[in-house]
């Protein structure tokens, strides 16, 4: 006979909300699990399932870290590369952009008045 944890009496099964049909597998032994229980009772199987899921997800987002940390320094020698290279071509334009005016002027001024 089971004994309800929460009413302290004979376990009413079907009858009951906490009732519960649990199929997987088994966290500690690695069995394949396929039973009805009270969900109270699955508890301490469930929260150490829970805790490995949680520490693969934490490795997972170390990791990613671990390689984002790595990247920012190439990231930021890139960025630095590509600022250099935009001013070099805006001087590069600016300077053709004045080169005509020069020549014009220089024109002006020896043409006789």
């Amino acid at each position: 006979m089971k004994k309800c944890p929460l009413l302290c009496k004979k376990c009413i099964e079907h009858g009951c909300n906490f009732w519960t049909h649990l199929i997987g597998q088994n966290p500690q032994t690695g069995a394949q699990t396929d039973e009805w229980n009270c969900a109270i009772s699955f508890l301490p199987m469930l929260l150490i399932e829970n805790a490995n899921q949680t520490r693969k997800v934490t490795a997972g987002i170390d990791k990613v870290a671990n390689e984002t940390a790595g990247m920012r320094g190439e990231t930021q020698s890139l960025n630095l590369s590509f600022l250099k290279a935009a001013q070099a071509s805006l001087e590069l334009k600016e300077r053709a952009l004045n080169e005509p005016l020069r020549l014009m002027d220089a024109e002006a001024s020896e043409t006789p008045k």
